[in-house]
């Protein structure tokens, strides 16, 4: 596959389902693998739509992710101190 992938029986999996709530499988999520941002748990359904649209939806809420997670570091060190 040209994508991570775990064995079913894998110890991690019982985490990733956990972190994921995953109560069904397959389970599409996709992360970003720079930051490990989730990009979105519904990929599966994403991808009922057009894949080229999907993608670029995708590329849109990381970037919009990353913005939030920079003003809410910001925020944080600002209430810190």
């Amino acid at each position: 596959m040209p994508w991570m992938s775990l064995p079913f029986n894998d110890a991690r999996c019982d985490q990733l389902r956990e972190k994921y709530q995953i109560f069904s499988v397959p389970a599409l999520i996709i992360l970003d693998a720079e930051t490990g941002f989730t990009v979105t748990e519904n990929a599966r359904k994403d991808l009922r739509n057009n894949v080229t649209e999907t993608y670029e939806s995708w590329s849109k809420l990381l970037e919009l992710k990353k913005v939030r997670a920079v003003e809410r570091a910001e925020e944080d060190a600002i209430s810190q101190s």
